[in-house]
């Protein structure tokens, strides 16, 4: 799955592009501290070149879990929740 997102990860940003991901994880070392309001705000992202590389690349991946080909077929080969969040899959990379 890691191998998968990292990958992802490097297909629409060239110069965004992890060279591995160990590097990526560094990026994304932020997530501990940040916090999910009751109103779903995110607080504590840092603005950061590689803070904002991380969010950017976890959110494209969020946005492509939604996509299907010809509306039945997931585009990524795994189906998370409706509901899952930026946050969500960045600490499951991280972790």
């Amino acid at each position: 799955m890691r191998r998968l997102l990292t990958i992802l990860l490097c297909l629409g940003a060239h110069q965004a592009c992890a060279q591995t991901m160990e590097q990526m994880r560094s990026w994304c070392g932020f997530i501990d501290n940040v916090r999910v309001e009751s109103d779903n705000r995110v607080l504590g992202v840092p603005k950061t070149a590689d803070a904002m590389r991380c969010w950017e690349a976890f959110a494209t991946i969020q946005q492509m879990s939604t996509f299907t080909y010809a509306g039945r077929t997931p585009l990524l080969p795994f189906c998370p929740a409706k509901t899952s969040s930026t946050v969500e899959f960045i600490k499951i990379f991280v972790r």
